[in-house]
């Protein structure tokens, strides 16, 4: 039976998910901190330059739980911390949004997979929507705040949910669009 968090009457997905292990030869106990020994990345120069950024990650698959102010966050982000490096991460579908700063580098379209995962495992953070890189960047221990509004994050928020280096923002009515640029900047100085 899957484990219930508090108050819900549902199980976070990974639990759900969790439950599939021991039919894999898996102990359920193997869910906590990973760290992956990656091959030598074609773009290990931008991982090493990159060590210690923040990242942004302004993508989702679904353009509703897509937070349209990302740009507005990252260089607001930016100029106020002008010896801090940034990142911003994703397909180029948004790379227009990116602000041209020198602190903010932009990797629209320019990174695999396991670059990712060695970027965020190299990050200081990461900000992103509900989706993929949140769940990498609890998985490997980096801190993370995502960002919600159609999707719960009790069900789908990086695992586990009480760790304090895993923070999530949701918008009370539901849509993207009203979570404000200042509320996530609050959080992100947490990061």
């Amino acid at each position: 039976e899957c484990v219930k968090m508090p108050g819900l009457n549902k199980a976070h997905a990974v639990e759900i998910l969790a439950e599939f292990l021991p039919a894999i030869g898996l102990d359920l106990n193997i869910l906590g901190k990973l760290h992956f020994r990656l091959p030598m990345l074609a773009s290990g120069d931008v991982v090493g330059a990159l060590s210690g950024a923040l990242l942004v990650f302004p993508e989702s698959r679904r353009n509703e739980k897509e937070w349209p102010y990302f740009g507005d966050f990252l260089e607001a982000v930016a100029i106020s911390h002008p010896k801090r490096q940034f990142a911003w991460c994703g397909s180029d579908r948004l790379t227009g949004s990116c602000p041209d700063l020198p602190n903010v580098r932009n990797l629209s379209g320019q990174t695999s997979l396991l670059d990712i995962v060695a970027l965020i495992q190299s990050a200081t953070g990461i900000i992103a929507n509900d989706s993929g890189p949140i769940h990498i960047a609890a998985a490997v221990g980096t801190p993370v705040l995502g960002l919600f509004a159609p999707t719960s994050p009790e069900l789908y928020g990086p695992y586990p949910l009480t760790e304090p280096t895993h923070m999530t923002l949701r918008a009370e009515d539901h849509t993207m669009v009203s979570l404000r640029l200042e509320k996530v900047s609050q959080s992100s100085h947490r990061i």
